[in-house]
């Protein structure tokens, strides 16, 4: 039988020569997985003996990720402002940049009493159960065009304990009712430029739904598409913010300026100084 100490070495040795970009950390997590551990536990005892079922079992996931497939979908979780979301095929893994997104809905929101909130693109539901644990008070409708991510993001908001979100499938605003208007539209769209599809990384482009990455020759179709109708769907003085790709930031802000129907235009940049978050305000 091999020690875990012996099997970080296998595991980090194999994904290395798949040309992965951190192999150590990914056969630590992917040994705490197939044992149930924590990574401290890893180092407490490394020369404790594992089962050959358990060996199995972790050597079958560093298959999996040899072959580019994400840790999270291996695992089937992923962390994301201390809570922990189902996440599959049907749906983006949740980025650290979007917690920008979220803490800034939230601090907007809670200026409100009761606010009605809407999650344009919810796909794991992240934004929208985040900021329902935030804002128990809030009323918030979370849609998506697949079912398949409804589902999943069904079963995060049960396991996160913050029953009442409204999931509702739409392409963006189409299933909703006609007179529906809300306190702040929040939405992390597809915003990849066709050329930056071509060369995501292997994990991204060949496992992560196409089209929730994919937003047209510039990245910006879909930021037109909620442009065109969001206006008439927020009440006066309603906020609506977007996360933006690289260097969209000054695009987006522009766009919705054109539209002439907001002011107080706004941008948040994300830890590593790039500008993530812009923000708008109904006149």
């Amino acid at each position: 039988m091999s020690s875990v100490r012996e099997l970080l070495s296998e595991g980090t040795g194999l994904l290395t020569e798949s040309g992965l970009i951190n192999p150590a950390r990914d056969s630590e997590l992917l040994l705490c997985f197939a044992l149930n551990l924590k990574k401290l536990d890893l180092y407490t005892n490394p020369d404790r003996t594992v089962t050959p079922d358990k060996t199995s079992i972790f050597l079958a996931y560093l298959k999996r990720r040899a072959a580019f497939e994400p840790v999270s979908y291996i695992t089937g979780h992923k962390e994301f402002m201390d809570s922990v979301f189902i996440v599959n095929r049907s749906v983006l893994i949740p980025r650290p940049e979007t917690e920008h997104l979220v803490e800034q809905a939230a601090t907007l929101a809670k200026t409100l009493i009761a606010p009605n909130i809407l999650d344009l693109g919810t796909g794991s539901g992240c934004i929208a159960v985040c900021l329902k644990k935030s804002l128990p008070e809030a009323d918030i409708t979370a849609v998506d065009i697949s079912e398949a991510a409804l589902l999943t993001a069904r079963k995060n908001a049960r396991a996160n304990g913050v029953p009442g979100i409204r999931f509702l499938r739409s392409d963006l605003f189409d299933a909703l009712g006609p007179d529906e208007t809300f306190d702040l539209i929040i939405s992390n769209p597809p915003y990849v430029t066709n050329e930056e599809y071509a060369s995501l990384l292997p994990e991204t482009r060949l496992f992560e739904p196409e089209n929730a990455l994919r937003g047209g020759s510039d990245g910006l179709d879909f930021y037109r598409k909620i442009l065109f109708e969001a206006p008439s769907r927020l009440l006066p003085g309603g906020k609506l913010l977007f996360e933006v790709g690289y260097r969209q930031a000054g695009q987006v802000s522009d766009m919705i300026e054109s539209t002439g129907k907001f002011g107080g235009i706004k941008v948040v940049r994300d830890l590593a100084y790039i500008e993530r978050v812009v923000i708008a305000r109904k006149i």
